[in-house]
Parts: C-alpha cells; sequence; structure tokens
C-alpha cells in the first residue's frame, strides 16, 4: 500500500482484520466497555478518543472523528493544509493506530495495564522516526 508521502510504517495489514479474538471475555481490553472491535477500538473505545484528542491537539487540527476505519485513514484529506502537512498528519493517524493496536496486545499478552499518555508518547516517538528514516529513503 502505496501512500502519500511515502511516510507510513511498511506493514498495516493489521487494519484489515476485523477482530482477533484471544480471550474468552469479548469486552474492549482497553477500556472495559464495548465488545472489542477494531472499530470499537479505533474510533468509539474512551481510550483511543483520547489518543484522538491528544493527536488533534499536538497537531493544531480540529478534532478528529470518524465512524469508519476508512474514514479515519482518509482524514488527513480533510485537513486544511498544504500537502507535506497532509502526508505527516496521514502518518501520524497510521502510527496512532499502530500504538493503539500495540498497546491492546500489551494489554492482552503481558498483563500491562492500558496508559493513554504512554501511547501518545510512543505515538509521538514512532511518527517521528518513521517520518524521519521513510524520508531520507526517499520512498
Amino acid at each position: 500500500m502505496k501512500l502519500m508521502g511515502g511516510y507510513q510504517p511498511l506493514n498495516l495489514t493489521f487494519l484489515e482484520i476485523e477482530a482477533i479474538w484471544t480471550a474468552n471475555d469479548m469486552n474492549c481490553i482497553l477500556c472495559n466497555d464495548g465488545d472489542e472491535s477494531s472499530d470499537h477500538m479505533l474510533l468509539s473505545c474512551y481510550v483511543s478518543a483520547s489518543v484522538w484528542n491528544a493527536i488533534s491537539n499536538w497537531c493544531n487540527i480540529p478534532q478528529l472523528f470518524a465512524f469508519t476505519i476508512p474514514d479515519l485513514l482518509s482524514a488527513h484529506n480533510l485537513c486544511r493544509c498544504d500537502k507535506e502537512k497532509k502526508a505527516l498528519l496521514q502518518a501520524i493517524i497510521y502510527t496512532s493506530c499502530w500504538c493503539i493496536w500495540k498497546e491492546r496486545n500489551e494489554a492482552i499478552f503481558r498483563n500491562k495495564r492500558p496508559s493513554i499518555p504512554n501511547i501518545i508518547k510512543e505515538i509521538k516517538c514512532l511518527s517521528f522516526l518513521w517520518v524521519k528514516t521513510r524520508g531520507k529513503m526517499g520512498c
């Protein structure tokens, strides 16, 4: 999948998975409220909503709202900014999805308690690294 500017991480197939069930409990492991699905986890979960709020503030853009994952992944197109900032925003959105997914896996497989500040910190670090390294590769 080639995205604008080539800033996205290499492997994003996790977004194509509707849900992976790893436990008998069907509740969202991040918020313990609502059935776990990729839509809930990335769009309506309290944890992800808090992350999107922080990302919107960090990027100085209007609040990110989406009802479907494809809407979320194309939200950068709604930004009234130049092509380069749209590419950066797209990379940050993809990185955010990846970090939310990783936090979910940490909670399931390592019994780690989800932490919104840690997710946001990781998004900022990873998005910087991915954009910096992918930009140098001319991808």
